[in-house]
């Protein structure tokens, strides 16, 4: 039997650390800070970029509906679950579904690379009681460069023929990491896919490493 934050789906643990939500950019994912001891208007983020606290959207959490259908910082939400023993959840949130899931398959020899990678690095972490901070940096550098397959622009706004969302995705996939995001200069499309990079070589690289095998 596993031990450890890895299976710990029940209960955050007692005496856990609160984290504020920060954000740097309308664009931008949120971020997880610790509140300062004094008012400030701009924190260091758990990743170690800068961020504004909002002090009305509550704690940085899975649980909290503010925060439910936003892009996350990989490197704060995975210190943030590390710190709670949170782990299995956040891993399950990150986990493709559905149509996603058969998109994604269509793109990829193994959809579910990304799922097996991360889950043998807790299992290490917890044995070897790696520093949180230090693995939540791997695990987010390795969800950074997970593989995504994008949706054509019609079915981003709602505005296509398609019979079913498998559909709406490309059949090639990215590595958003890699690839080249418009900045602030585009306005409502900061963030968006400019230059797509094809999926890359850090996660198999990872997978070899560590044996990790379907």
């Amino acid at each position: 039997m596993t031990t450890g934050f890895l299976f710990d789906l029940t209960l955050e643990k007692p005496g856990a650390p609160k984290f504020s939500i920060g954000i740097s950019s309308s664009s931008q994912p949120l971020h997880a800070v610790r509140p300062p001891d004094s008012p400030e208007t701009w924190v260091s983020a758990l990743c170690g970029g800068i961020a504004a606290i909002v002090p009305t959207w509550g704690e940085f959490s899975r649980s909290n509906d503010n925060i439910a259908r936003r892009e996350l910082c990989p490197e704060c939400s995975w210190e943030v679950a590390l710190e709670h023993g949170t782990a299995a959840i956040e891993l399950a949130h990150r986990r493709p579904r559905d149509a996603y899931l058969e998109a994604l398959g269509r793109a990829v020899p193994d959809p579910l690379l990304y799922q097996r990678v991360i889950e043998r690095l807790l299992q290490l972490g917890d044995e070897n009681e790696v520093e949180h901070h230090t693995a939540a940096g791997v695990l987010g550098h390795l969800t950074r460069h997970a593989p995504v397959v994008l949706s054509y622009d019609d079915c981003a706004e709602g505005v296509c023929e398609h019979e079913d969302t498998v559909g709406c995705h490309g059949r090639t996939a990215v590595c958003l990491a890699c690839s080249i995001l418009a900045g602030s200069w585009a306005g409502e499309l900061e963030g968006m896919v400019s230059i797509p990079v094809a999926a890359c070589g850090v996660l198999p690289a990872v997978a070899a490493h560590y044996e990790v095998t379907p």
